[in-house]
């Protein structure tokens, strides 16, 4: 691995070799700034956590060189529940910045599960607006394909 500042090693990190609030800043990895974060082969929206509000267990497996992370899995029942959310520690070459790679990346999934995530990511930057929203976002055909159809008021004099 590169240590391009072997100088600051002495302050700029706690003795686990910890990534630093410093260090994250410069990489724009701040709590509640929005990435693509890295599973396996494939990219996934995501955002970097609060460590402050991350269950004991999720702390504890911090790595060196890594960012807290969380995906947007069952974001409509966990938003607002931080000790649910699906957590990672991702290491620093397996998040890209959202908004920079979002062409390149967005197209790589067509899941309804990636879409989803996809438009829960993007609710969170209002300004952000890609061509993307145009064909996959809230009040297209893929909404609403796979939730339970609503029953049916029975007609009068059935």
């Amino acid at each position: 691995s590169h240590h391009h500042k072997p100088a600051a090693r002495g302050e700029d990190r706690n003795k686990s070799g910890m990534a630093s609030q410093e260090e994250l800043e410069q990489l724009g990895l701040v709590p509640g700034a929005l990435v693509w974060g890295q599973l396996g082969k494939n990219w996934w929206p995501a955002r970097v956590a609060w460590v402050e509000k991350a269950p004991a267990a999720v702390k504890s497996a911090e790595k060196p060189e890594t960012a807290l992370i969380h995906w947007f899995d069952s974001w409509d029942e966990v938003s607002k529940a931080p000790s649910k959310w699906a957590y990672g520690w991702l290491p620093f070459n397996k998040i890209r910045e959202f908004e920079g790679a979002f062409q390149e990346l967005c197209k790589r999934n067509r899941s309804k599960i990636f879409i989803d995530s996809v438009n829960h990511a993007l609710k969170l930057v209002p300004d952000f607006k890609p061509d993307w929203l145009e064909e996959h976002g809230p009040g297209h055909a893929q909404d609403g394909g796979e939730k339970a159809p609503q029953k049916k008021k029975k007609e009068a004099g059935e």
